[in-house]
């Protein structure tokens, strides 16, 4: 019984629904009715009493005497127009909207549930004590990222705590380093570190450098061409030049956008131009050059390392990230507790779904893969965090991140799938070590076992070359070989 009940929407949604539309007795509208009377009285004989079971069905949707309605047509003026229904229709569907749980409604009740101990901190703190304290260092995706955050963590120790840290055990150092942490540790530096503007032209010159010197350029059919260097559209050229002008550096009538960019990095260089006020300065031009180079960079094709056609875009997001790391301490593990509170679901390749079961094995969630396994509706994995999480609560589309189309680009456009994909290997395996409860490992050692198994077996796929053959034949081959 338990394996068709999960499947149905949660009390909450049902709950809701239900009460909402109960507001409206039918859609049958005051048109529809003045249609149908007009049907009875036009029927010739045989056909009448057709006609007025049709009105006896909506009267009785609406609680009306189909008689007395066809006597009395004042009575139609208690029924409401269609513009007036679908007035209401509409309220109704926005309270339904503004009442529905976000992903961060969904994943406040998972933590709560499930990490009762943190009760007085935050949701994203949890997620981050329960990470330290699960995975720790043994998160190599992470690894600097949580050197980092116990750092801050040791930092808030006294001398006595510290050499008490010491000689703790590992584990035990971890919880202790857990507990100096709070929510004050989610700066905005630390969540989002950003470029300035002069930052990002050094990037963009030296991306276009790039294309031009190391990259095979394609066209449509995937054939070899030349790289056309950097278009961009004549008001972003005059903005450009204008720019040069005010600060009297010299550009020729007929300079390309790329002698331009340089010109301006050399006034940096050299301190004709004031660095520390760049992105102020570049204000003007700036964001007409990012948009126009975004677009140029979608439609340049190049030949990735597996020679296939790839956009350069990709290129360009890689330079950024590598710039970002450079900048700062990595922060990766905050951004991503981040994004599991917000319900923020990053466009990074697939890694939302990784992260969310390695979220499920460190707050100790259950999976059912069996008939006769039991159901635990509150530690489900698959009903709280892939379903009503992740991929069944399509209301975050509605969400603020999806009306910016510059930041559109670094979120998922839809979830991956329909929940869990159990014809993925790596999913598989994941399942796997999330299912194995007897197996005496804490979440970290699931975790490297999970992914030195997974990278196992692609190792042992390809070095046979029977089945490496079989590989470059289609995905679902590549599942039944892994």
């Amino acid at each position: 019984m338990h394996n068709t009940e999960k499947y149905n929407y949660t009390l909450t949604m049902e709950t809701l629904f239900r009460n909402k539309m109960s507001r409206l007795y039918t859609f049958y509208c005051r048109e529809d009715f003045e249609y149908s009377i007009k049907q009875v009285k036009r029927a010739g004989k045989d056909a009448v009493r057709f006609r007025m079971h049709d009105l006896e069905v909506m009267c009785r949707a609406r609680g009306l005497d189909a008689d007395a309605l066809l006597k009395d047509k004042k009575l139609l003026a208690y029924i409401p127009t269609r513009e007036k229904m679908q007035s209401e229709l509409l309220e109704i569907l926005h309270d339904i909207y503004t009442n529905v749980p976000r992903p961060a409604d969904y994943m406040e009740r998972i933590v709560r549930r499930l990490a009762p101990e943190y009760s007085e901190d935050t949701v994203r703190a949890v997620i981050l004590k329960k990470f330290i304290v699960g995975v720790g260092l043994k998160w190599k995706d992470m690894k600097a990222s949580v050197s980092a955050i116990i750092d801050v963590a040791l930092g808030k120790m006294t001398d006595q705590e510290r050499a008490r840290y010491d000689v703790l055990p590992e584990k035990e150092k971890l919880e202790m380093a857990a507990e100096k942490l709070d929510d004050s540790i989610f700066t905005p530096e630390r969540l989002k570190i950003e470029l300035s503007s002069l930052e990002l032209v050094r990037l963009i010159v030296k991306r276009l450098d790039l294309l031009a010197a190391k990259y095979d350029i394609v066209n449509e059919k995937g054939n070899p061409c030349e790289f056309a260097g950097l278009t961009v559209r004549a008001e972003t050229y005059d903005a450009m030049r204008s720019f040069c002008e005010s600060y009297g550096l010299q550009c020729d009538e007929f300079s390309s956008v790329e002698q331009i960019l340089q010109t301006i990095l050399k006034a940096y260089e050299e301190g004709v131009l004031c660095e520390e006020n760049a992105t102020e300065q570049m204000a003007p031009f700036f964001g007409l050059l990012e948009k126009d180079f975004s677009v140029q960079m979608a439609k340049t094709l190049y030949k990735n390392q597996k020679g296939k056609k790839d956009k350069a875009t990709g290129l360009f997001k890689t330079d950024k990230r590598d710039a970002r790391a450079k900048k700062g301490v990595d922060w990766a593990l905050l951004t991503l507790c981040e994004d599991f509170a917000q319900g923020r679901f990053q466009n990074n390749n697939g890694k939302t779904r990784v992260y969310l079961y390695y979220f499920a094995m460190v707050f100790g969630m259950t999976v059912v893969l069996k008939e006769d396994d039991e159901y635990y509706p509150e530690t489900d994995m698959v009903r709280n965090l892939f379903e009503d999480y992740y991929s069944d609560n399509l209301v975050r589309f509605l969400d603020g991140q999806y009306a910016d189309p510059q930041a559109l680009s670094a979120v998922e456009r839809e979830p991956s799938g329909d929940g869990i994909n159990y014809k993925n290997f790596a999913e598989a395996i994941y399942l796997y070590y999330l299912y194995r409860t007897d197996f005496e490992m804490t979440p970290g050692e699931r975790i490297e076992r999970a992914e030195w198994m997974i990278s196992e077996c692609i190792k042992r796929a390809k070095s046979d070359k029977e089945k490496d053959d079989i590989l470059t034949e289609s995905i679902e081959e590549h599942t039944v070989v892994y």
